[in-house]
């Protein structure tokens, strides 16, 4: 599915290239979450990806909203 969507909407391309993609193409529910670092850091996932060559301010950031978005999710899991 992630690659017909890239296809008609181009930017929607890069859904398939991160691990969540495996799960979705087998029917598997997953999430992905980015802060698009690889299209902002040239470094990302190449041999310069170096901890002076992150963005910890934004990493901070990216990481209490996602904590945020998390904790407020409401647990649909059905009991019993």
């Amino acid at each position: 599915m992630g690659l017909l969507i890239g296809l008609a909407v181009p930017p929607a391309g890069h859904l398939g290239r991160s691990d969540h993609a495996p799960l979705w193409n087998r029917g598997i529910p997953a999430l992905m979450l980015t802060d698009t670092a690889n299209f902002r850091n040239p470094h990302s996932h190449r041999s310069t990806d170096l901890p002076r060559t992150l963005d910890y301010e934004r990493l901070a950031a990216v990481t209490a909203a996602t904590a945020a978005t998390a904790i407020s999710w409401p647990d649909t899991r059905r009991t019993g």
